[in-house]
């Protein structure tokens, strides 16, 4: 496992089809672990289609039962896109329309019903 500067990363800016959280999350985990997640931004829209795709890359990787260091955090809720973040250094190094952000699990996941972590 590799280290990262954190602060390589919060400069980021968030481009809903081009450079959102997946790719964010791409980049990172690249980076940290030399595994190349792929593009996973689907050419539809949809909540759906979203939804699906993120269920596809979760089933390529091992769910945990609990948050370890580092991992990728899969947040949840109906009816809206997924999110996802990775635990790193005991936060979310995640994006979202307003930027990169590195925060604590709990204010990540504080308007999700769903908190998945996967390795």
């Amino acid at each position: 496992m590799n280290k990262i500067r954190i602060d390589d990363y919060l400069n980021r800016e968030f481009r809903r089809h081009s450079y959102n959280c997946w790719d964010f999350v791409r980049d990172i985990w690249k980076d940290l672990t030399g595994v190349d997640l792929g593009h996973q931004t689907p050419n539809d829209p949809s909540v759906g289609s979203y939804t699906q795709r993120a269920l596809e890359v979760a089933s390529r990787l091992t769910p945990l039962e609990s948050v370890e260091d580092p991992c990728i955090v899969l947040f949840q809720r109906k009816r809206l896109a997924p999110h996802v973040g990775v635990y790193y250094r005991g936060k979310v190094l995640h994006m979202n329309p307003r930027g990169a952000e590195y925060r604590a699990l709990d204010q990540v996941s504080a308007n999700f019903t769903s908190v998945q972590f996967y390795r």
